[in-house]
């Protein structure tokens, strides 16, 4: 069965100041989200109005995004990321296209709250979500757009090459960013606790997981990333698609 009901999951989108990505001198938390997290809801739920200079397009290697349970709060099912251990050519993409933001720590507690995290306890099992502590890709110095509408077909994929944590020998996961623009950053992410079954997510909820994707990556990028499911989307993002 599904945990009690969740107040959502997924943290958003991307990044134009190169000194967030920096870690060691910020006080600022990188926060991965790859579902409803857009920069919209994330700002209603925090109460801030400056995201869009501290966003950034990012990858969440070996993770897969995936839609389980039953949100009455959405309608249907809702994003959580599970690890992928298939490597071998020919499987599933083994990556998940995503954004972060980087949020001061009452922030980050105040979107605890809608992710239904104990702060003090971030990894608490019990809970709809736990919080954890996993490397993301983050690409440096690409601006915050007007997100197009939600796309209608095509596919596309980044390189499926190792990604820039092993010693640089590899490309970056979107293989024709150059090595330099690219960074990897511990951030924090919203893990379901309880990740069966599978269920399709209610079109306001895919509507919101457009929208976040929509800052940073293409119409084709998005089609690959959730399979079809854009095609579910409303035509139009509207507060109706923010729960916050």
């Amino acid at each position: 069965m599904c945990a009690p009901e969740e107040k959502n999951a997924s943290t958003s989108t991307d990044e134009q100041s190169p000194d967030f990505s920096a870690t060691s001198s910020s006080s600022l938390i990188p926060v991965f989200g790859y579902g409803s997290n857009n920069l919209e809801q994330v700002g209603q739920r925090v109460q801030a109005t400056d995201l869009q200079l501290r966003a950034a397009k990012a990858i969440l290697p070996r993770y897969q995004r995936k839609f389980v349970c039953h949100s009455n709060r959405w309608g249907g099912g809702i994003a959580t990321v599970v690890e992928n251990r298939s490597q071998t050519a020919g499987t599933s993409r083994t990556y998940c296209r995503g954004s972060v933001i980087w949020l001061s720590r009452e922030e980050l507690e105040r979107l605890d709250k809608w992710e239904d995290v104990v702060s003090e306890d971030p990894k608490n099992s019990t809970r709809m979500y736990r919080r954890e502590e996993l490397e993301v890709e983050i690409i440096i110095g690409e601006s915050v757009a007007a997100p197009p509408a939600p796309p209608t077909s095509g596919s596309s994929h980044c390189s499926s090459s190792q990604g820039v944590g092993d010693a640089g020998k590899s490309k970056s996961l979107c293989g024709s960013v150059p090595l330099e623009r690219v960074k990897t950053v511990a951030a924090q992410v919203y893990v379901k606790n309880v990740d069966t079954p599978e269920n399709l997510p209610s079109p306001a909820y895919l509507t919101a997981c457009v929208r976040n994707l929509a800052y940073f990556w293409s119409e084709k990028e998005i089609a690959d990333e959730l399979q079809g499911l854009e095609k579910i989307a409303l035509a139009e993002f509207s507060q109706d698609c923010i729960r916050a």
